[in-house]
């Protein structure tokens, strides 16, 4: 057997650029696979981290239903139940103008009652000096600062930051800098700046309020320590444990991760189509020495290991590569990654990708797995014929035409498969995958069958127009579908995918597009810098006063939203709006006339999300109804209307905001809508507003279109990865194409020497050669429009359903087909390039001597 295994590394050296193109399929594949694991990994690393460096070692958390709580509740745990460990916490996000206006948590504790649960200040592991502590404990509007974060910004200790929080900016001291002791550390404090907590409490306008309160409850009588706990607590305020919040949180962006893994997966895909012409091709080349082995003894399953194993080691080289490259690939990949959860769901700092040995092992197994089983086919198939059989080049071919009827067969019974797997009654996205790889599968069986009848249809006119040459390549084609059809399949495989998930976005976007021409009516829009942070009441109130009082101004409407955690149904985006805005808005139900439906709204019914609906299971019948947990205790709303909207996966729950004051007790506002008439310009309407409103209240004034330009990039931002793993699909299966042509080539030296004897000039070989490669690239491309369309109404209506519960409407765009085709043929014709310069140095003779 190591005779065998140098046998062939002899041959792998004598053909290097064939090895090479193996390795680099593999490494590619196996890249693209690691580089989205480690961001996947890393995002949630990181908010995990985060999650846990604000919990410390805490047990339990008492929240409110309501967003805030108020601080006699910590009072009477200190008090009256003596519950020693327990801190009251005030945090937020807030905008920081030194650090690129960036949002950065702002955390609020009390030094005092810190040590139990994190080392901060005065615990054993803090490494403040006593001045920075002094300063800390005694001076107004302190802070501390992570070491790198303050280097970023070029801060120093005693320099003032300024932050911004609603309507509110204010000027905080950098007291002392926090060196973390471990990396992790300093990625979890990286992203947020501590302070005392009435420092926070004035920053974020939550004078007498609390955020939540940490507690340390040891095991011992824990659950009646629990009960005491709860009959202190006012209605609407609960004690749970943390994990249950940072899963609920975790929860939201996992669709995103899964939909981003299963794309990277289709870049091996294609790479395994590489793996197998390349190790059919070796097998092809070496019939004569498999054949001279079999009749010296050399048994079939030697003959089988000696090529799994060839492949084997190949395929591990270009896996080592393919990790080292997955891991600089990763860096580039989780910008994209959490810049889109920044976007979507929730503010996530981390710029250092976690390298996780078991995502390593995983890609690695993959790799060489995938290998193994792409080159098995042609290992077998160099066993399965007899010595004298193995040495002619016809047998594989003959093989390949009397196996089309069964391959055909096979590509439709499992299109049919994953059909039937799409239509499972079951909401888990991976069933939705599975279907789908299971028809890409299909698609690809059916290639050789649609490759022939394709060539049959094309010689005619090729040999109208190119005479013999043109008669000569479509037959070429056809007489090698063993080979040419895996990279067609290879490169239909790449570019439906480009097809499938272009019109997906392109549906998505455009649905966006209606959808925000229906929900943004007002012309000019006023909000706060960070999601979270509301305008006051008095001075929402006295602001649109202000507002409506300048000439030009219509009316005014305004919007709070406010995530809300129940047990139910988790962590729930709760708007509250005191008109409806959006004209003509779309119902996917509706409780009786659907003009109705805001006069139900105010009457104290509610809206839901089609999202919200979908992932919580809600019929879209009469007597709909949904539960929460408010300051008011448990309390049920009857649904009055499923609309479709947009801007959150999870859902949002609409309410009238009289309503929502009435139960939350909350009158603040995030934005305000203004609308004007025709007697001035929207810009000097903005400009008057800006006069109006003090320097130093941050708030944000968008018109139409800017917040509209916004929200569409944001869109364009979620879906840039997207991008780059489609470029990556169709790199490697342009290898492939490359791949199958230098094949080609050297298997037909002696046919390509006849011709040269019989008088064709390099020329016309080299116009046969670009031919064949264009017809493949056509082929190509013609197949994947059809799947590309398939694999977008799976997207569309299936997968993107499952995973976000979004109804997007599908739009073909004819340009998406014409990039197939152009991307097809372009391809192909680069990757043929080299070939036919090839051509030039055969020489007739040897050629034929050699073939």
């Amino acid at each position: 057997m190591l005779t065998l295994i140098k046998l062939g590394f002899k041959y792998n050296q004598k053909h290097l650029l064939q090895s090479i193109l193996l390795i680099l399929g593999v490494a590619l594949g196996v890249a693209v696979i690691i580089a989205i694991d480690l961001a996947n990994l890393s995002a949630t690393k990181a908010f995990r981290l985060s999650s846990e460096t604000l919990t410390g070692k805490t047990t339990h958390q008492i929240i409110g239903a309501k967003k805030d709580i108020n601080e006699d509740i910590f009072r009477k745990l200190r008090i009256d139940l003596k519950i020693k460990n327990s801190a009251p916490v005030v945090q937020d996000y807030v905008i920081v103008k030194e650090l690129n206006n960036k949002p950065i948590r702002l955390f609020g504790i009390d030094p005092f009652s810190e040590s139990p649960f994190r080392s901060y200040v005065g615990g054993e592991n803090s490494n403040l000096p006593v001045n920075s502590l002094k300063s800390f404990f005694t001076e107004p509007n302190t802070i501390l600062m992570e070491e790198n974060l303050a280097k970023s910004g070029n801060l120093k200790l005693g320099n003032y930051i300024n932050v911004d929080y609603g309507t509110l900016s204010k000027k905080l001291k950098i007291a002392g800098i926090l060196k973390a002791n471990d990396d992790l550390s300093k990625e979890a404090l990286s992203g947020m700046i501590i302070s005392d907590i009435s420092t926070a409490q004035e920053v974020l306008e939550k004078v007498g309020k609390l955020s939540y309160i940490d507690l340390i409850l040891d095991e011992k009588n824990v659950d009646e320590k629990i009960n005491k706990i709860k009959n202190i607590l006012p209605q609407g305020i609960t004690i749970e444990s943390p994990k249950t919040r940072s899963s609920a949180l975790e929860q939201m962006s996992s669709a995103f991760e899964l939909n981003l893994s299963a794309l990277s997966l289709l870049a091996l895909v294609v790479g395994m189509f590489l793996i197998y012409n390349t190790v059919t091709f070796s097998v092809v080349q070496r019939r004569n020495v498999l054949g001279i082995l079999r009749s010296l003894g050399v048994t079939r399953n030697q003959v089988f290991m000696m090529i799994i194993m060839e492949t084997t080691i190949l395929s591990l080289i270009g896996t080592i590569i393919g990790l080292i490259l997955g891991i600089f690939l990763g860096q580039g990949a989780l910008y994209l990654v959490t810049r889109t959860i920044n976007d979507l769901y929730f503010t996530l700092n981390t710029t250092n990708v976690q390298i996780s040995e078991l995502t390593l092992l995983k890609g690695a197994f993959i790799g060489i797995f995938a290998s193994i089983l792409a080159s098995s086919v042609p290992a077998f198939e160099a066993t399965r014929v007899p010595p004298a059989g193995t040495m002619k080049r016809s047998t594989l071919e003959s093989g390949i035409k009397k196996l089309l009827p069964l391959i055909t067969l096979s590509g439709l019974l499992f299109g049919l498969l994953g059909l039937g797997l799409l239509y499972l009654p079951t909401k888990r996205i991976e069933v939705s995958f599975a279907g789908l790889f299971v028809i890409i599968i299909g698609a690809s069986l059916l290639v050789p069958f649609f490759t022939s009848l394709l060539m049959t249809i094309f010689a005619p006119i090729t040999e109208k127009t190119l005479g013999v040459i043109g008669k000569l390549a479509p037959r070429s084609i056809n007489r090698s579908l063993s080979r040419t059809t895996v990279s067609i399949a290879a490169l239909m495989v790449a570019v439906s995918v480009i097809v499938g998930v272009s019109i997906m976005i392109g549906s998505f976007r455009q649905t966006v597009v209606s959808w925000l021409d229906t929900t943004l009516t007002a012309d000019i829009f006023i909000s706060t810098p960070v999601a979270n942070a509301g305008i006051s009441n008095g001075f929402a109130e006295r602001l649109t006063k202000q507002i409506e009082s300048i000439k030009g101004v219509k009316s005014t409407a305004t919007a709070r939203s406010t995530k809300i955690q129940t047990k139910k149904y988790g962590f729930v985006l709760l708007t509250s709006i005191s008109e409806d805005i959006a004209q003509n808005r779309k119902f996917l139900w509706t409780n009786g006339d659907k003009t109705q439906v805001w006069d139900k709204v105010t009457s104290g019914q509610v809206m839901v999300s089609e999202s919200f609906a979908y992932h919580n299971n809600i019929k879209a019948d009469l007597g709909s109804e949904i539960s929460l947990e408010t300051p008011l205790g448990n309390k049920k709303f009857s649904i009055a209307a499923i609309y479709y909207d947009y801007s959150s996966d999870r859902g949002t729950i609409l309410m009238d905001s009289k309503n929502y004051i009435k139960i939350w007790d909350d009158n603040q506002v995030n934005s305000i809508a203004v609308f004007i008439d025709n007697s001035k310009k929207i810009t000097e309407v903005i400009n008057d507003i800006e006069a109006n409103i003090n320097k130093d209240q941050a708030l944000t004034i968008q018109s139409n279109k800017s917040l509209r330009e916004s929200a569409l990039d944001v869109f364009d931002r979620t879906f840039a990865i997207t991008d780059a793993l489609r470029l990556l699909s169709a790199v490697v299966a342009f290898i492939g194409v490359f791949s199958t042509l230098m094949a080609l080539q050297l298997e037909r030296t002696r046919e390509f020497g006849i011709m040269r004897a019989t008088g064709m000039t390099v020329g016309q070989i080299q116009t046969m050669i670009m031919l064949e490669t264009g017809l493949m690239g056509a082929s190509a491309g013609i197949l994947a429009m059809p799947v590309g369309v398939i694999l977008a109404l799976i997207l569309i209506h299936v997968i993107n359903l499952r995973s976000f519960g979004w109804t997007l409407e599908l739009i073909l765009n004819p340009s998406y087909f014409i990039q197939a085709i152009l991307i097809s043929i372009f391809a192909s014709l680069l990757a043929g390039i080299y070939p036919s310069i090839k051509i030039k140095g055969i020489q007739a003779a040897s050629a034929i001597r050699e073939g």
